[in-house]
């Protein structure tokens, strides 16, 4: 598995196939990412994960971008 989350992996994550609605998403959820030549966000596994555990640290965790990316994948 690469630490690159694939395209397929990030559109099941954000909820979106659309580069600018996936950099939202990203935002909203406090997810680093990058942006490539072609404008597209880059994210690597360890900064979801990162950003996973810190909203379970907290007391009123944001489970929202993990269950949309199930329901996403599960279409």
């Amino acid at each position: 598995m690469s630490e690159i989350l694939t395209g397929e992996e990030l559109a099941a994550l954000t909820g979106s196939s659309h580069k600018g609605k996936q950099m939202e998403v990203l935002r909203a959820n406090r997810i680093p990412y990058f942006v490539d030549i072609r404008g597209r966000p880059v994210v690597i596994w360890s900064a979801v994960r990162r950003a996973v555990e810190s909203e379970t640290s907290n007391d009123s965790p944001r489970f929202e971008v993990l269950e949309y990316a199930a329901a996403a994948a599960q279409r």
